[in-house]
């Protein structure tokens, strides 16, 4: 992401399209004594930020901030070291609090932090990824490409792979908001999902804590529950949407190489809604196929036209003639819960397992375990963060899915 005194003038021109009733802060000139937490002193009158790098995963902290490029925002500089793996997470875990000049925590009533060209990496595929703790609410912006995805701890907002130059606050694609009240302090995470090849790699990230009123909408729907499992060798797309406001069409896209997405179908949504709507699309498209890659997202649209991106989901699934297999396994990455699905067609004892990059079995599971069933649950979230593996053992033959714990 670069930008240009050109830029500049741009975004001080637009100053009218800011919201008024959400503060406005300024970070500017940060201080530090340890390179562990820097101070940014009057970002409000008589109030003092500080941010603390509280932990990182495959990155560094490269540069805290560069207020050459927008005056007022924070700026950071993440380093991002060299990884293969395409569905793991590089970032650098901030801390941020608000204090009053004497020290004492300063509480926020209103707050809000808009992520600035949060884009891809081109032809390299990785992309960016901002995901903040909870209480905060994100609200779409038009014409915005992010995914937004909400669990109950965290508020995670990832980039497509397109890459922009020379992009600016007036530019929605790579831009997103999320709003808070009454804190004093919240946890971010801020870095890259996706293969990194060279070491060297810094991304720039830009945060401005003001709000965008202008380009913002509510979201049409709150959702929760978005999956894909298999039916009968038949990728089934599903989702529940606990609230919707004016919502028009949920459109099914599908990728074979998380990268390239089709348009698969469309569904009606229920308009306006208080209470939980189920829904489902099954891909026979692909009946009995063996798709090791499959990834799905939707884009939901509002009457208006407004639209949003979910999360992206990922399914696989290995049809043999005559063995156990295991369909799918999700979510993944997780935060320490999976739902193993698979199918068996033989009657030979097998045996489902967890074991670690080092070969550790911690959890083992027999066809007379399950008892017939073809789904279960996997809690392994006193395990530290990693790889694990998923394997299916039977008469000597293994399959095996790798999955990310972070």
């Amino acid at each position: 992401m670069r930008h240009t005194i050109k830029i500049i003038i741009i975004f001080l021109v637009s100053g009218n399209l800011f919201s008024q009733s959400i503060p406005a802060l300024k970070f500017r000139k940060p201080t530090t004594k340890d390179n562990i937490t820097w101070k940014f002193a009057s970002v409000a009158t008589g109030v003092d930020a500080f941010i603390t790098v509280i932990g990182s995963k495959n990155a560094t902290l490269d540069a805290i901030d560069d207020s050459t490029q927008y005056a007022y925002a924070w700026q950071p500089f993440i380093k991002i070291n060299n990884k293969t793996n395409s569905t793991d997470s590089s970032y650098v875990h901030f801390k941020i609090e608000f204090k009053k000049t004497g020290g004492t925590d300063q509480v926020m009533s209103k707050l809000a932090m808009t992520v600035i060209d949060l884009d891809g990496s081109g032809s390299r595929s990785y992309r960016e990824m901002v995901s903040s703790s909870l209480p905060a609410t994100p609200k779409g912006v038009l014409g915005s490409l992010l995914s937004t995805y909400t669990n109950s701890t965290n508020v995670t907002l990832i980039s497509g792979t397109t890459s922009y130059s020379k992009t600016d606050t007036n530019n929605a694609a790579g831009m997103a908001q999320l709003n808070y009240s009454n804190i004093s302090s919240y946890t971010f995470k801020v870095g890259v999902v996706g293969t990194v090849s060279s070491s060297s790699t810094v991304r720039q990230f830009s945060f401005y804590y003001k709000a965008f009123t202008s380009m913002v909408t509510v979201l049409p729907v709150k959702m929760i529950d978005f999956k894909a499992v298999s039916n009968n060798e038949v990728p089934v797309v599903s989702w529940t949407t606990t609230m919707e406001e004016n919502s028009k069409s949920f459109d099914v896209y599908r990728s074979l190489d998380g990268i390239n997405y089709t348009l698969v179908s469309t569904l009606a949504a229920q308009g306006n809604s208080q209470s939980l709507n189920n829904y489902s699309f099954a891909d026979n498209n692909l009946y009995g196929q063996a798709t090791p890659n499959v990834f799905y997202k939707l884009k939901v649209t509002d009457l208006n036209g407004a639209y949003t991106w979910s999360t992206i989901v990922h399914f696989s699934q290995a049809i043999e003639s005559s063995n156990t297999a295991i369909a799918s396994v999700y979510p993944n990455p997780t935060k320490g819960s999976i739902n193993i699905n698979f199918s068996s067609i033989s009657e030979n004892d097998f045996t489902l397992e967890l074991v670690d990059m080092y070969g550790n079995v911690h959890h083992s599971l027999t066809n007379n375990d399950i008892n017939g069933q073809y789904s279960v649950n996997i809690d392994f979230s006193d395990l530290a963060n990693g790889v694990y593996f998923v394997k299916l053992n039977e008469n000597g033959q293994s399959s095996t899915i790798k999955i990310i714990k972070n």
